[in-house]
């Protein structure tokens, strides 16, 4: 495992501990959080250019008990004209106990004002509502959790007016939404000396489970589970995985390894749309909400097209996984996982333009098949061994474009262009000896046509005293030919292993066994006689 990208995935995760927001709880405890907006409001043929109305307290009744607990003791004052759905305010966000609760009470100042075609009148709450507006439950707050209300404060029905009285306040307010506040939250800070500044984003999930990726590792999530004491502020990560398709499962075994078995970390500010954390440093750190679990459009990539191809249709509809080997081993491989249509199919990947420390990148492509492998993809895996067969339930490698004979070299890529390369299967001549036994003097070897090649050189070695001697070679545009066990240059004895080697020949006309030039494919078979 690179001592880098343990280093990386160490500081990862000590960002992490620190990124969440107070939504999160641990089973025993709660918080509700309470915000209020206007809807649209016109009075009359008048211009209404400001409501300023002051919350001074918020209860919230207890079922059973009666209990009220005072969930907001101070004078929020705020233009409620101003306020929007998209962009509420919030009135509190205190920690409460789970369970029922049967009322909700919020008491306005009788200091409201009114402005009016540019004159400012006070506006008064009847004497009936003065003891606060009460909304009947029951609330069930559930454990666990950041339990949201807000309310719908609505000014077109809650503002009187007649010219003997002025204007009166009594308030119509409703509940507009009750839910759990989960969400994605992105932010930028350093994570490791050699790529500088990284976006990181995450998701926290409704059932306390999370995961993250950050840009220079897009393809990689670290996944786990979250509590947060609402009291103390101090939150909990633990169950930690790592979702890193195109890592070995021993480099995961060992990036897993450094990992605690948990961190507890303290929130220092949640807001709406942003979150203040203490960064690995102690550096105080923005997160902010996001729609999705991806990046900002800050986070640039290189656009990369890899043309698979297949020597025939046989393999139509056959997944297909490809995998990128920097030359640069700091950079983990990246995977993509797709179907053949025919014998092609094209591959768009992208590569972070964080990973170019030049203009150019040296890549490998390599592909390969894989039969019965789960149709919906999980790619909770690694990979394991040097031919990268991946961990998946029932999935096993079938065919490789690096074939042993020829293998796949390095080309460069340019940043922030478009680049496109191929990778060709060169398929399988599925040698066959008939009988294999060698029960008659002369066999018959038989394999499949190339599409490419035309010519074919078949070689026959015998394994004497830990060397293999050739004992056959022989130039055929056919895909059969009879060896003669009589006429090879060594006698084969019951026990001796012959290798059969064909040589799917290419247009150069000389063929170099020990440079591995000159053919497009090299397949063999090994019998006992």
């Amino acid at each position: 495992m690179n001592t880098k990208l343990v280093v990386f995935f160490m500081i990862m995760i000590l960002f992490l501990f620190t990124c969440v927001n107070e939504n999160i709880l641990q089973n025993n405890e709660t918080k509700i959080q309470i915000l209020i907006h206007d809807s649209p409001f016109k009075l009359q043929d008048k211009n209404v250019e400001s409501l300023d109305i002051t919350v001074k307290r918020i209860e919230i009744i207890k079922s059973g008990t009666g209990e009220k607990i005072v969930l907001l003791n101070e004078e929020k004052k705020m233009n409620i004209l101003e306020i929007t759905a998209n962009n509420p305010v919030i009135l509190s966000t205190v920690a409460v106990e789970p369970g029922s609760y049967e009322q909700l009470r919020l008491i306005l100042t009788d200091e409201n004002t009114i402005t009016v075609d540019g004159e400012t009148f006070p506006i008064r709450i009847p004497s009936g509502e003065q003891s606060g507006l009460k909304f009947d439950g029951p609330f069930n707050i559930p454990a666990g959790k950041l339990f949201k209300i807000t309310f719908d404060f609505n000014p077109q029905e809650s503002v009187i007016y007649n010219k003997a009285q002025g204007y009166k306040l009594k308030p119509v307010i409703t509940i507009a939404g009750i839910s759990d506040i989960l969400g994605y939250f992105n932010g930028i800070l350093a994570v490791s000396h050699r790529f500088g500044v990284t976006e990181t984003v995450f998701e926290l999930r409704e059932d306390n489970s999370f995961r993250m990726k950050v840009s220079d590792y897009p393809n990689y999530n670290i996944n786990g589970k979250y509590y947060y004491d609402s009291l103390l502020k101090t939150i909990k990560f633990d169950n930690f995985s790592l979702n890193a398709p195109g890592l070995s499962s021993q480099a995961i075994s060992n990036v897993m390894r450094n990992f605690p078995s948990n961190f507890n970390l303290n929130v220092i500010q949640w807001r709406p749309e942003e979150l203040l954390i203490i960064d690995l440093y102690g550096n105080h750190v923005y997160l902010y909400k996001s729609n999705d679990f991806s990046f900002s459009d800050a986070i640039k990539y290189t656009k990369l097209d890899i043309n698979v191809k297949y020597p025939d249709t046989s393999k139509d509809g056959k997944n297909i996984l490809i995998k990128l080997n920097f030359k640069d081993e700091s950079i983990p491989p990246i995977t993509a996982i797709t179907k053949l249509i025919g014998d092609t199919v094209t591959a768009n990947i992208e590569i972070q333009d964080g990973y170019f420390l030049t203009d150019t990148l040296e890549v490998k492509a390599e592909a390969y098949i894989l039969y019965n492998i789960d149709e919906d993809l999980k790619l909770n895996m690694g990979f394991e061994g040097d031919k990268a067969i991946p961990v998946l339930d029932g999935a096993y490698l079938y065919e490789s474009t690096d074939n042993g004979w020829t293998s796949q070299n390095y080309f460069s890529i340019k940043k922030s262009q478009y680049n496109a390369s191929d990778v060709v299967f060169s398929g399988k001549l599925n040698i066959k000896l008939t009988p294999s036994d060698f029960s008659i003097t002369n066999p018959v070897i038989s394999w499949n046509k190339h599409p490419y090649s035309t010519k074919y050189c078949v070689l026959a070695l015998v394994k004497k005293e830990e060397q293999w001697v050739l004992v056959f070679q022989k130039l055929t545009t056919d895909t059969s030919l009879t060896l003669n066990i009589n006429k090879l240059t060594t006698d084969i004895n019951t026990g001796d292993k012959l290798r059969i080697e064909v040589y799917a020949l290419d247009d150069s006309g000389t063929l170099d066994t020990s440079k591995k030039t000159g053919a497009y494919l090299m397949d063999s078979i090994t019998v006992t006689k």
